[in-house]
């Protein structure tokens, strides 16, 4: 029986849209819904002006926006889109899902 070769990237996850969102209450940035063919998933992007370098913020094992206390990551993504520095904040699809969160980080690189 033959080995079945490993997958590409792209069929792992694939974007097939963005789309904007509401951003939950009280934060900033530019709230967008990724589709993809693994299902959705939240990010927010602080855009900075042709910027030419980007930061991807994720959380731990219970996933969300805030970071390792609250609105830390906010804060440090308008700090940095300050400096031209582009920040998305990443929710994941499956939280503590080590496999399905690094495909979405996969997904925001491929986005940025």
């Amino acid at each position: 029986m033959p080995e079945e070769q490993p997958k590409s990237v792209d069929e792992l996850m694939s974007i097939r849209d963005v789309e904007p969102i509401d951003l939950p209450d009280g934060d900033v940035g530019e709230g967008l819904q990724f589709k993809t063919n693994r299902g959705d998933f939240a990010a927010i992007l602080h855009r900075a002006p042709d910027a030419d370098q980007a930061v991807i913020w994720v959380c731990g094992a219970r996933g969300g926006f805030g970071g390792p206390g609250p609105g830390t990551y906010a804060r440090m993504a308008e700090k940095f889109t300050g400096e031209g520095i582009t920040s998305l904040r990443l929710d994941y699809r499956y939280a503590n899902d080590v496999f399905e969160c690094a495909l979405d980080l996969l997904a925001g690189v491929a986005y940025l």
